[in-house]
């Protein structure tokens, strides 16, 4: 009883010798203490009206029953504006007020709430929860005031004891703790405690029909556990093919979206700009960008001057590199390499015969032949996917692409876990 935030151990009504059974600590793995006793099923109803505050605190208290069915199997019903009084004992409605004091018992000094709980065995049968009106009260998230006390905190721990929690003060992270403070929501321990009670939230999966790892949206099912020929994401567009799925190698210009990013590979304008950007850039394109210059009238040589003119290029390509130095970096962040001594030479002639900088990197790009080729595509592949998939990011690089396919694979699964992220 040191702080005024101070909140005492719930009370429990019964039988003498069940009330010791039903207090004693139950050991287990989590920092978590169980009461000892829980509902017969991971639910009940709290009938909720309490005057004042302009419906501040039954929407508070709503609230507070929303957040332990967040992460946990345990869902908390309401009867809005029905009156149920928490001092009416036996009557199997829990019940929520603030009250001066405790069913008629004073008040102890520190204390905030109480949850009454009543169980025959270790099963609840009934939990009332009373908060005392002779402290101040707001509703706020964050820090704790001292200068008033947290309704919406001190709801969810009290919503704590009634579904089966005890106090935890271990010093983990826990809504609750015997001490209100910072913490305004259930944390993993608490959601832990209540897997403890109740077992793990359903989860839905979906059947793999193919077997390429990537589950068909029209087929979910929701369980425990995973069931067999099932898994957790249902991003596959074709589960009769276990060639076409996310990250897999698109053949080009065969009218199958073997990727699933919502379009086959072509030779189109959209494609001829993915592949100025790796030339010039050597990343990715935004959707955003792709969008602009392949509606825009500008064609791809008028696309390239700009590109040429941007500050990410003139980093790339300083204005002060010499003529073979800018050869040797188109080379590279095209295909990877330095060019054969016969190229660099041949190149170099023509910027010393005045073909500009910015055609440069375009009549290189265009004169790609076999294992070059197929590595410019390779990048084009990667930017396009990015684009399509709506990232607007600009900084998604493309070094680590080569001719072999498993790296166009490996760095669209990279894209497409930064697309589930956008989306999560």
């Amino acid at each position: 009883m040191k702080s005024i935030n101070n909140l005492t151990s719930h009370k429990v009504f019964g039988l003498i010798l069940l009330l010791f059974l039903a207090t004693r600590i139950t050991s287990n793995a989590g920092a978590y203490e169980l009461a000892g006793y829980s509902w017969p099923t991971a639910s009940t109803t709290f009938y909720v009206d309490i005057p004042g505050g302009d419906g501040l605190w039954n929407e508070a208290f709503e609230t507070a029953m929303y957040q332990w069915s967040v992460d946990t199997v345990f869902q908390y019903y309401i009867v809005k504006d029905t009156y149920s009084d928490p001092c009416r004992a036996y009557d199997e409605r829990n019940g929520v007020k603030f009250a001066a004091s405790d069913c008629g018992d004073a008040w102890g000094k520190n204390t905030l709430a109480v949850t009454h709980i009543w169980y025959v065995g270790d099963t609840i049968t009934e939990t009332d929860i009373v908060f005392n009106a002779n402290q101040h009260w707001d509703v706020y998230s964050g820090p704790w005031s001292y200068y008033a006390n947290d309704f919406s905190r001190i709801a969810i721990h009290e919503l704590g004891h009634a579904l089966g929690l005890n106090h935890e003060n271990s010093g983990i992270d826990s809504i609750m703790a015997s001490y209100a403070g910072d913490i305004y929501l259930p944390q993993e321990d608490d959601i832990a405690g209540v897997a403890a009670i109740y077992g793990e939230p359903d989860t839905s999966y979906y059947r793999d029909w193919d077997g390429d790892g990537y589950g068909d949206t029209y087929s979910p099912y929701t369980t425990a556990n995973r069931p067999s020929g099932y898994v957790i994401n249902d991003w596959d567009c074709n589960d009769n093919d276990d060639t076409i799925h996310p990250g897999a190698a698109e053949t080009r210009q065969d009218g199958i979206d073997q990727d699933c990013d919502g379009a086959d590979v072509t030779n189109s304008k959209r494609t001829q700009v993915a592949k100025l950007y790796v030339a010039t850039f050597n990343r990715a394109p935004a959707d955003a960008g792709l969008e602009y210059w392949t509606n825009s009238s500008f064609t791809i040589e008028m696309i390239a001057e700009s590109f040429f003119h941007q500050p990410e290029t003139q980093t790339l390509y300083p204005a002060e590199n010499t003529d073979t130095e800018f050869v040797q970096a188109i080379f590279n962040n095209l295909f990877n390499r330095d060019p054969l001594q016969a190229g660099l030479v041949y190149w170099v002639q023509a910027l010393a015969n005045g073909v500009p900088r910015y055609v440069m990197i375009e009549a290189v790009k265009n004169g790609a032949a076999g294992t070059d080729m197929i590595i410019m595509e390779n990048k084009a592949e990667v930017g396009l996917y990015h684009a399509n998939l709506g990232l607007s990011a600009s900084n998604f690089y493309l070094y680590d692409i080569t001719e072999d396919a498993a790296t166009v694979e490996a760095a669209k699964q990279e894209v497409y876990d930064l697309y589930r992220q956008t989306i999560d």
